[in-house]
């Protein structure tokens, strides 16, 4: 087993519960969507801070609007945090979103969660810039992971800025970086839900990814 999943599963059994309720936000109203291309079902440039994501801060980090991003910091170590658009449910859908890292640290991961019902169900996609990944599905409580590997030629290293491309549509779990296929996995379980966005930090805090140009289209 490898190291990036050793974490991962000893992070979401000892600390995910909590989030549940540290991490219960206020929902914005949502900007009404311009008219969108054909098959288009969201789009968010993050310029709009009303546009629905969650804002929340306290001791372990925020998530918030800034420079037309949405911002995550984790400021502990070892937790996963993240946000949801407020914008679904969907179903049978892709997401497009550029993550830039602002982190110093060398050890973390951010991506896109999707069908994300609760805390406690979802489909995971993360990518690290060390270049790992982790697919994965959380279902009532308990995680499962699909795939993961600590470096994968797909993923560029520590780059200042990625495109992530995830799929969760007929049963097909599919992540690409910068139009590149890192993993892929049929799985369906979870069929409808929210998107979210998040990271993960690992042996310390102080990680911080900047998000933008998101799209959601049906696939």
């Amino acid at each position: 087993m490898s190291k990036m999943t050793t974490l991962f599963k000893t992070f979401f059994r000892n600390t995910l519960p909590a989030l549940s309720w540290v991490f219960v936000l206020g929902v914005f109203l949502a900007g009404c969507q311009p008219d969108l291309p054909e098959g288009v079902l969201f789009q968010d440039g993050f310029s709009n801070a009303r546009s629905g994501w969650q804002i929340s801060e306290d001791i372990d980090g925020y998530l918030t609007y800034l420079d037309d991003k949405y911002v995550i910091r984790a400021e502990s170590r070892r937790l996963l945090l993240w946000g949801q658009s407020n914008s679904g449910p969907y179903e049978n859908i892709g997401v497009t979103v550029t993550a830039e890292n602002k982190s110093e640290a060398r050890e973390l991961g951010f991506g896109v969660l999707c069908n994300y019902q609760d805390p406690q169900n979802t489909y995971l996609f993360e990518v690290a810039p060390a270049g790992g990944y982790i697919l994965a599905l959380i279902h009532n409580g308990e995680q499962t992971i699909f795939e993961s590997q600590d470096t994968s030629s797909a993923i560029p290293f520590f780059a200042d800025q990625y495109t992530l491309d995830v799929t969760c549509a007929q049963g097909v779990l599919r992540l690409e970086v910068d139009s590149n296929l890192v993993a892929e996995h049929q799985d369906a379980t979870l069929t409808t839900g929210d998107i979210g966005l998040f990271v993960h930090s690992y042996k310390r805090g102080g990680i911080e990814v900047h998000f933008d140009d998101l799209t959601v289209s049906e696939r």
